[in-house]
């Protein structure tokens, strides 16, 4: 809708500048919970290596959902240019991110579970900041509709204007109050603070499963009746369904 703004003259992505003031903000609410727990040294290191498996994963999620988008319109598996043509799958980022943060916190023998608290407080908010980038760069866009719920969407891209589903705008909605309920549970329930992480993931899985019905986009892959990130949400609400059950009979 609006992809670039011009700071003293040169040109920025909107996505970008966003999704930075999200990682920066995100990051010193973390920092800060860490430095309040007395974690802080013990886990700062891993968390900021961790961040190679969010543009990893973030990448490799991107190609797969493009592959899936053109063997449903093809039956073909199209591999030109497949790195400039695919974008970056939050999903993807997500649990890149966490798993290498899992398999450092298993190699040093530290407990991620002490600190996983903390991320299902950062997380959301960053989330929240890069919705609203997308909102404005022209992406992860929503469905054409004449419902009261649409507002008018312009892709630059494409120079299309329609009414559509400010699907983004409802995620970055949901994001900052996920963030607001997790920072509160964290702090008023001390024995939940471990199931932080998991509660969310469990509760984005079920939102993000839905929200997608309205997702208009091309790029995010469609295998069946079903989207790329619909197949990973199942997958994500099952292991943290599983995870809690698990932490309750504990």
């Amino acid at each position: 809708m609006y992809p670039y703004i011009s700071i003293y003259g040169h040109d920025i992505p909107v996505y970008t500048l966003c999704a930075s003031v999200g990682a920066i903000v995100a990051m010193a609410i973390e920092c800060h919970l860490l430095l309040v727990s007395k974690q802080f040294k013990k886990y700062i290191d891993y968390i900021l290596v961790s961040f190679i498996g969010i543009l990893i994963g973030g990448k490799a999620f991107g190609i797969l959902s493009t592959l899936l988008s053109d063997y449903n319109k093809t039956g073909l598996i199209i591999l030109d240019d497949i790195l400039l043509r695919s974008g970056f799958v939050f999903y993807g980022g997500l649990i890149g991110f966490l798993v290498t943060l899992m398999l450092i916190c298993r190699i040093a023998n530290k407990p991620f579970h002490e600190m996983s608290g903390t991320l299902g407080i950062s997380i959301p908010l960053f989330h929240a900041f890069g919705r609203v980038g997308c909102y404005f760069g022209g992406c992860c866009y929503g469905k054409i509709s004449s419902s009261w719920l649409a507002i008018p969407y312009t892709i630059v891209l494409k120079e299309d204007i329609h009414l559509r589903f400010p699907v983004q705008i409802y995620e970055a909605i949901f994001e900052f109050l996920m963030f607001i309920t997790m920072y509160l549970t964290y702090k008023r329930h001390s024995n939940y603070r471990t199931k932080v992480l998991s509660i969310y993931l469990f509760t984005y899985s079920i939102f993000r499963f839905f929200i997608e019905f309205l997702r208009g986009d091309e790029i995010r892959g469609i295998y069946g009746l079903l989207s790329f990130s619909q197949y990973i949400s199942i997958m994500v609400f099952i292991i943290s369904l599983l995870y809690l059950i698990r932490k309750e009979k504990i």
